[in-house]
């Protein structure tokens, strides 16, 4: 409770503290405007209005581009992740550098399959319906796709866990 409390009172005074600026701005912007229409007769109260609100405006959307600052900042570092990913060699490519055989034999060649179709058993509404992949040998690949658009069930027919 002792935290809580703590990290409460921590944002109710940067909270305030922002208030506090908001309203001192404003205040300043209209003061310096009453100057300038005191100044220059030529420049109205609307005028005044107009450039106070601009600028609220605007500083009110720079301020936003912060809130998604952590958002952008996690898109960053997973497409770091991705791109680390993509560059790293993959087990053939190690064994070759390392100058091993490979236990297992390797795919020669390129996959392809044409016009898959397939359903589960208990379903009518087909999951694959004339899908067509060529993979090249050597080619990193990924599948993406909203959840339920049958990635694995492409990978798993693949694999042969399951017969069309």
């Amino acid at each position: 409770m002792d935290a809580a409390f703590c990290k409460g009172t921590k944002l109710g005074v940067l909270y305030g503290l922002s208030q506090l600026i908001l309203q001192f701005t404003f205040g300043v912007l209209f003061y310096f405007g009453t100057l300038i229409m005191r100044d220059d007769p030529a420049v109205s109260q609307l005028n005044i209005f107009y450039a106070i609100m601009a600028i609220a405006w605007a500083g009110w959307y720079a301020g936003n581009n912060f809130y998604f600052m952590p958002d952008v900042l996690a898109g960053k570092k997973s497409a770091q992740n991705l791109f680390m990913t993509l560059d790293d060699e993959d087990e053939d490519q190690k064994q070759i550098r390392l100058g091993s055989k490979m236990l297992t034999k390797a795919i020669e060649g390129n996959i392809e399959v044409k016009d898959i179709c397939f359903k589960y058993h208990l379903t009518d509404d087909p999951i694959l319906d004339g899908i067509s992949l060529k993979i090249r040998k050597g080619a990193k690949i990924a599948l993406v796709g909203p959840s339920g658009c049958g990635k694995s069930t492409l990978f798993s027919l693949l694999q042969r866990f399951y017969d069309y």
